[in-house]
């Protein structure tokens, strides 16, 4: 019923050009008119964040975000319109021109946005090769899973021509929580992550366990 729309990128990579990452809001719904204008707040109280210095901070979802420094932040941004907001930012390295450049993004997609079969992580991430089997992106062998701020992510390795690419997802009480490593190679980007900070707050982002229903009818 509803089409994915989260962000994910497209990536020019012509040695004839320069190589560097293009970045676009892929797969608008066809039910959301495309000529509404993005807002700053949702009713959910969701805000775009902000960088302060190396760091990009987002209280309102319980989140801090920390690239490796060579890696520069763009404006963080809100998309959408009321009931589908997605909040994203995005750190980028240097432009190369023989090799792709480095990237680090992160956003946050609203689920109740999707049918409520559609809102685990699981779903989530078949949405997200989908939608990177479009752009050419195809699955590699990587980790399953891999850990970000304390917390389990599912993961997927991609790779398109010079590109590699790897995309970190959970799908927590409100929201998708995705992040997406790219570089030239599969070092590089493991580098990345491996020299990223994330901070979760797991009660503002919705990450943390669900209270028992034994545990529930204690505190009664």
């Amino acid at each position: 019923m509803f089409e994915f729309r989260s962000i994910l990128f497209a990536c020019s990579t012509s040695i004839a050009a320069s190589l560097y990452f293009q970045y676009a809001a892929l797969a608008q719904s066809s039910t959301k008119p495309s000529s509404n204008p993005p807002i700053i707040i949702s009713e959910n109280g969701l805000t775009k964040g902000s960088v302060e210095g190396p760091k990009y901070k987002n209280a309102s979802i319980g989140l801090e975000f920390n690239p490796p420094p060579e890696l520069k932040f763009e404006t963080p941004e809100i998309k959408g319109t009321l009931g589908t907001q997605l909040v994203k930012v995005g750190a980028y390295g240097e432009r190369k021109r023989f090799s792709a450049s480095e990237a680090a993004i992160f956003y946050a997609d609203l689920l109740s946005y999707y049918s409520e079969g559609q809102r685990s992580t699981e779903a989530y991430l078949r949405k997200v090769v989908k939608a990177n089997g479009t752009e050419g992106f195809e699955p590699v062998k990587g980790d399953a899973e891999g850990r970000l701020g304390g917390v389990p992510f599912a993961r997927v390795d991609f790779r398109k021509d010079e590109v590699y690419e790897v995309v970190f997802v959970r799908a927590c009480k409100t929201y998708a929580f995705v992040f997406i490593f790219a570089g030239p190679d599969m070092e590089r980007v493991n580098g990345l992550i491996a020299r990223t900070g994330v901070e979760l707050d797991l009660q503002l982002s919705g990450c943390g366990p669900r209270p028992s229903k034994s545990g529930a009818s204690q505190k009664k």
